[in-house]
């Protein structure tokens, strides 16, 4: 399998939303008091306006062989600045990153993790950020062996 890491495009849409469907699939299932199940977590609209936005930018890995997009990542520079007690900054931040069920375990996260490796270089910043469901353990041991580190938690006390 030869792979290569391009820019999404309008006709990426159904490539996209199958593996937004596995993802959101994850998270309905262990946290149905959050997530809904839904066969439509992204609208198209929405996915034509993301792919013109700036500071925002999604990313397909292709197998050139079949021309199947089998992973994905979707990103945003965010710059913090004015803090009276945080330094200004600037970060790449991971809105999603997630590769097909069926393709997972072969080195494809990694190799897209290490194109945003490289985007961050050349964005400049000062660091790659991400949330992870604590519930993902999977996603976490990845992000660990890639060398992430947890900075902060985000936690709740359920009422209802």
């Amino acid at each position: 399998m030869k792979l290569v890491i391009r820019d999404a495009e309008k006709t990426d849409f159904d490539s996209l939303l199958g593996l937004m469907q596995q993802l959101q699939e994850i998270h309905s299932n262990a946290r149905k008091d959050l997530f809904i199940q839904t066969d439509r977590p992204l609208e198209k609209e929405y996915y034509q306006e993301l792919l013109n936005k700036d500071n925002h930018y999604i990313y397909v890995v292709e197998d050139t062989n079949t021309k199947d997009v089998i992973a994905y990542t979707s990103l945003r520079i965010e710059t913090f600045t004015g803090s009276l007690i945080m330094k200004d900054r600037k970060t790449l931040f991971v809105n999603e990153l997630t590769v097909n069920e069926k393709y997972r375990g072969q080195g494809i996260g990694k190799y897209l993790f290490e194109f945003v490796m490289n985007k961050g270089r050349e964005f400049e910043v000062q660091s790659i950020d991400l949330t992870v469901a604590e519930f993902n353990q999977s996603a976490i041991e990845f992000y660990k062996n890639i060398g992430m580190k947890t900075r902060s938690r985000r936690m709740e006390y359920i009422i209802s």
